[in-house]
C-alpha cells in the first residue's frame, strides 16, 4: 500500500510539473504544435527515479495534461471537451516518449548515462514526429523540412536536460558532503569528550591506588586491641576502593576497544582541528550573540598526534568563554589566536566577558572549582574542564598555561605547547 502511495505521489509530482512547464513553449503555426520546456524536466525526473515505470508515468502525465489543458482552454475553445480534443496529440507525444524510454533505458540491465542521453534524444525526436504527424498529416513535400527542426530541438533539449542532471548531481554531492561533515563533526566532538574523560579517569587511577594503599596501611597499623569497628572500617574502605579501581579499569578497557585511546583517524593538522572546533561552536555563539573569530598567524601548519586531547583543550577554553559571556547577559567577542615561535605553538583564547576576580585567577585550574550554579536544580557544576586543560597542556604537550584577567575587562588564557610533544606518537 505504501509503495502504491509513493508511486502515485511521484507520478502526480511529475504530471503537475509537466503540465505547468508545458505552458512555456515555442509555438508554430502547425495546428497547435509547439516545443515546450516540459521535455527538459521529464527525462531528468526519470533519471533520478530509475524505478519509475515510464509507460505508467506517461499515461498519468498524459491524462493529467489533458485535464489541465482542457480546463485552462475552455475560454479559447468554448468547452472542456473541445480544448482536450485540440491537445490530444500531446497525449500521443507523452505515450510515445514513455514507450521509447521504457525499451531503451527502463528494461536495460545497465542504466548508464550515455544510454540515458541516447534514449531521451531519440524519444524527443520520435515523439515530436509522431505528434506532428497526428496534427498535420504525413511529412511530405515542403513539410519534410520540419524534420531538421525536430532533430535540432531534440539535440538542444537533450543537452539542456544533461546539463541539468550534472548540476543536480553536483548539488547533491555538495549536500552529501555537508551532511557527512555534520555527522563527522558530531562524532568527532563526542570522541573528544570521551577521550578527555578517559584521560581524567586514567589520571585518577593513581589517586585511587594511593587511597587504597593508605586505607590498608591504616588497617595494618591499628593495634589488635584497638576499636575493632575502626579496624574493620579501614579494611572495608580499602576493599571498596579496590572495587572502584576495578570498575574504572573495565570502563577504560571497554572504551579502549573502540580505539578512542589509540588516536583514531591518525594525525591531524592544527588548522583542520581549529576549524572543526570553531564550526562546532558557530551556532551556539550566534545564538548567544557572541562573535567568534579565528586568527591564524602560523608560519606553517603543524601535525598533532594526540588530536582528540588537543581538541578537548580548545573546546574547553572556548566553552568557558562562551558561558562567561552568556552569564553576563551581554553581547561579546571571542578570539581564538594561533601563533608560534621556534619551539612552541601558542594558543590564545581571548574574550571580553566579565573577567575573573584576582583572588580566583589561580584557583580556576583547581579540581572542583566552579562559579557555575544551576538555580533550578541547585547543582554546582563539577568544574573539571580547566583542570583537564592544565593537566593535558602540561603532561601531554609538555607546555604551560597562563591566565590574564581583570574583573569587568575580559579574560585571556594562553596555552604554550611544545611542537615536538604535539607531533610525538
Amino acid at each position: 500500500m505504501s509503495q502504491l502511495r509513493t508511486l502515485i505521489t511521484k507520478i502526480s509530482i511529475i504530471a503537475l510539473l509537466d503540465a505547468i512547464t508545458s505552458q512555456i513553449y515555442i509555438g508554430y503555426d502547425l495546428n497547435g504544435f509547439r516545443i515546450s520546456m516540459s521535455v527538459i524536466i521529464l527525462p531528468v525526473y526519470y533519471y533520478f527515479n530509475p524505478t519509475l515505470n515510464p509507460i505508467i508515468t506517461s499515461f498519468g502525465i498524459g491524462l493529467f495534461g489533458l485535464l489541465f489543458r482542457g480546463i485552462i482552454g475552455i475560454g479559447v475553445f468554448g468547452s472542456f471537451m473541445a480544448a482536450a480534443a485540440a491537445d490530444f496529440p500531446i497525449f500521443v507525444f507523452d505515450m510515445s516518449y514513455g514507450f521509447i524510454y521504457y525499451f531503451i533505458v527502463y528494461l536495460a540491465k545497465e542504466k548508464t548515462l550515455s544510454r540515458w542521453i541516447l534514449a531521451i534524444c531519440i524519444a524527443d525526436f520520435a515523439s515530436n514526429l509522431f505528434e506532428l504527424v497526428v496534427r498535420i498529416g504525413p511529412l511530405v513535400g515542403e513539410k519534410i523540412r520540419l524534420v531538421d527542426t525536430l532533430i535540432t530541438v531534440a539535440f538542444i533539449r537533450t543537452a539542456l536536460a544533461t546539463a541539468l542532471v550534472f548540476v543536480l548531481k553536483y548539488y547533491n554531492i555538495i549536500l552529501m558532503k555537508d551532511e557527512k561533515y555534520e555527522r563527522y563533526k558530531s562524532m568527532y566532538t563526542v570522541l573528544s569528550d570521551l577521550k578527555s574523560e578517559i584521560y581524567f579517569m586514567q589520571n585518577n587511577m593513581e589517586y585511587i591506588e594511593q587511597v587504597m594503599g593508605e586505607a590498608y596501611t591504616l588497617y595494618e597499623q591499628l593495634a589488635e586491641d584497638s576499636d575493632p569497628r575502626s579496624r574493620h572500617l579501614s579494611l572495608k574502605i580499602a576493599k571498596d576502593v579496590h572495587e572502584i579501581k576495578k570498575n574504572y579499569s573495565k570502563v577504560i578497557e571497554g572504551i579502549d576497544k573502540i580505539g578512542v585511546t589509540q588516536n583514531p583517524y591518525g594525525a591531524f593538522k592544527v588548522r583542520e582541528l581549529l576549524e572543526i572546533v570553531v564550526k562546532f561552536f558557530k551556532n551556539e555563539s550566534v545564538n548567544a550573540k557572541i562573535e567568534l573569530n579565528m586568527v591564524d598567524l602560523l608560519n606553517s601548519d603543524h601535525v598533532v598526534s594526540e588530536h582528540l586531547l588537543f581538541v578537548s583543550v580548545i573546546r574547553n577554553l572556548i566553552s568557558n568563554s562562551i558561558e562567561a559571556i552568556r552569564d553576563s547577559r551581554k553581547e561579546g567577542t571571542i578570539s581564538v589566536i594561533l601563533t608560534e615561535d621556534f619551539e612552541h605553538l601558542i594558543l590564545t583564547v581571548r574574550d571580553n566577558g566579565p573577567g575573573i576576580k584576582e583572588k580566583d585567577v589561580e584557583a580556576i585550574f583547581e579540581a572542583g572549582y566552579s562559579t557555575k550554579f544551576n538555580p533550578s536544580t541547585g547543582d554546582i557544576y563539577r568544574g573539571l574542564g580547566l583542570t583537564l586543560v592544565k593537566d593535558i597542556v602540561e603532561t601531554t604537550f609538555n607546555g604551560r598555561i597562563m591566565v590574564k584577567s581583570k574583573l569587568g575587562s575580559g579574560t585571556e588564557i594562553v596555552a604554550v605547547l611544545d611542537k615536538l610533544a604535539l607531533e610525538e606518537r
